[in-house]
């Protein structure tokens, strides 16, 4: 006799019910009064699935001005390395200038700072893949 397996869909990590919860019931503002979070990542590669984020910038902008008081910027630390992305991006695996930090802190951290903001940026299909891959790696 066969016994079909299931897989269970894992349960969300806390960090990310947390910050899901943000949304639940929530309509979204009048344009002057939205919070916009315009955001790049710097990332070893262009496969959102197979290379990791380096580093992670954003600022907000909300009533039409750009709040350089709330900016975020992380470096995170190097699991892979791609020698050709540095004429790109010029982070090195080790350079000492910037504190680097875990791809788990990096994504956390970031949650924490988009918040319920729109979320702008330049190829953002491909920052958000690189984003959604690291959450995906962390449950």
């Amino acid at each position: 006799m066969h016994i079909p397996f299931f897989s269970k869909t894992p349960e969300p990590p806390e960090f990310y019910k947390q910050y899901a919860a943000q949304f639940s019931g929530k309509s979204l503002p009048e344009l002057d009064e939205a919070r916009f979070v315009v955001f790049d990542t710097e990332t070893t590669g262009t496969n959102a699935r197979e290379d990791r984020m380096l580093s992670i910038g954003a600022l907000e902008l909300k009533g039409n001005k750009i709040s350089l008081s709330s900016s975020f910027e992380l470096y995170v630390k190097q699991e892979v390395f791609n020698e050709e992305a540095v004429a790109i991006h010029g982070i090195l695996r080790e350079n000492r200038k910037y504190k680097k930090v875990s791809e788990e802190e990096a994504v956390k951290a970031f949650l924490e700072f988009i918040g319920d903001a729109i979320l702008v940026g330049h190829h953002v299909g491909f920052d958000i893949g690189i984003i959604n891959y690291a959450l995906k790696r962390l449950g």
